[in-house]
């Protein structure tokens, strides 16, 4: 099959309110209707870039009377809609049904400072709250497109100036422009397709990456110093993220039990490969490997503070491999740690240190790459592991504590952990 692409060069608004995505769309909100007769409707929708952040850091220079900082996220989600046909018992896709669709909105919060004539500002710049940058696009593709290239949206985003931004109570504004040359591109493939007790789920992998380039500049109303200070031109790398998307059980009436395609025990019907199917602690969510993944139980916890900052940390996964071994995700975000970040324990057998395939990384929520080292001698020497309580056989409690040193997966910044877990495998 030929990849299906839609090349998109639209920007129909770029400020305005927030988009209802933002409470609207989640990860976890599927859904899906079977249809009646023959026809199964599948509807799977997830965030678009969960986790994504990028701060400017305060531009342009120290020695500039006037810097605006800019942090950018993306609102919005990925939707795959398909409908297959039950016949003989047989569940199938049916050709030109399937649509991938992009709704992604670029979103900001600004940082202003001015040391200018009478003017002493150091505080929010609440307008670029409104500011909202739409990607969009949809490709269609066939079935369940578990062959063939993946169906392709690739959304450019043309040269645009953005309404001017009040600099709130200085007098003056914030003017930016998005460059020509801005482009995301996401993709999806299907994965796996599962009936069950006369009800069928699809669950895929979707792909997006992509450049967003700014350019702008300050401009001071004050009077007797009324000047303009130049951005100079920003280029946002958005790094490829891989994730899985399924769908919620439909009604399948007719369809016998079974599966088609590369199905793997994740509990979200993620395929091995999409995000959270990974088990080597070395390899990044996202990247395959051959483990299974089981979704947090109820009741799972954990507590992280990194450099002495308590984070908000809550378990997203547990996963096990084949040599026993079980690995809990922990998302953490607070004060010098970007939302979307994962601290990961691994290990297989209770004891203290790293003797028994215990392991310990932070994964940084750029995803520039995975820290290999568990703890340097600025700890003491040790790994600084404890697992009090270990899974066997059919599972069972993952319970333990980290203290120690590791670096993120920058490979840049060395960071001090303490941790407790106590997760159901």
């Amino acid at each position: 099959m030929s990849p299906k692409q839609v090349a998109l060069s639209s920007l129909a608004s770029v400020a305005g309110v927030f988009c209802a995505l933002l409470v609207g769309c989640s990860s976890s909100g599927d859904t899906g209707g079977g249809g009646t007769g023959g026809d199964v409707a599948f509807h799977a929708e997830a965030d678009v870039l969960p986790g994504f952040s990028y701060d400017t850091g305060p531009r342009p220079s120290a020695a500039s009377p006037a810097q605006v900082s800019l942090k950018l996220s993306a609102a919005g989600a990925r939707i795959v809609e398909t409908t297959g046909s039950v016949s003989a018992g047989k569940l199938t896709g049916k050709a030109g049904a399937g649509t991938y669709k992009l709704d992604m909105h670029v979103k900001m919060e600004g940082h202003l400072k001015v040391d200018a004539g009478t003017v002493h500002f150091d505080g929010d710049l609440p307008g670029v709250k409104n500011v909202d940058i739409p990607v969009v696009g949809s490709a269609a593709f066939d079935g369940f497109l578990l062959d063939g290239d993946p169906a392709l949206v690739t959304a450019g985003i043309p040269e645009t100036k953005l309404p001017d931004i009040p600099l709130g109570t200085v007098p003056g504004h914030l003017s930016l422009t998005v460059v020509a040359g801005s482009q995301i591109t996401s993709s999806f493939h299907g994965g796996c397709v599962s009936t069950h007790g006369g009800e069928a789920t699809f669950a895929g992998t979707t792909e997006t990456q992509g450049t967003i380039i700014l350019k702008g500049s300050i401009v001071l109303d004050i009077p007797l110093f009324s000047k303009t200070f130049d951005l100079a031109p920003l280029t946002v790398t958005v790094p490829k993220s891989t994730k899985s998307i399924a769908s919620s059980a439909v009604a399948a009436s007719g369809a016998a039990d079974g599966t088609n395609g590369t199905c793997g025990d994740a509990a979200d019907g993620g395929a091995p490969g999409a995000d959270g199917g990974n088990l080597d602690p070395n390899v990044l969510p996202g990247q395959t490997d051959s483990g299974t993944n089981d979704a947090a139980a109820t009741g799972s916890v954990a507590a992280v503070t990194v450099d002495g900052s308590v984070m908000e940390a809550h378990v997203t996964s547990v996963q096990s491999s084949a040599d026993g071994t079980v690995s809990a995700y922990v998302a953490v975000e607070g004060p010098g740690v970007r939302a979307g970040s994962t601290f990961l324990v691994s290990g297989k057998a209770a004891g203290s240190g790293c003797a028994s395939g215990g392991s310990v990384l932070f994964l940084d929520s750029n995803g520039a790459g995975v820290s290999r080292a568990l703890s340097p001698a600025t700890d003491g020497g040790g790994c600084g592991l404890t697992i009090t309580k270990a899974p066997s056989g059919a599972g069972g409690p993952f319970t333990g504590s980290f203290s120690g040193y590791v670096t993120d997966s920058t490979y840049a910044v060395m960071r001090r952990i303490e941790a407790t877990f106590d997760v159901i495998e």
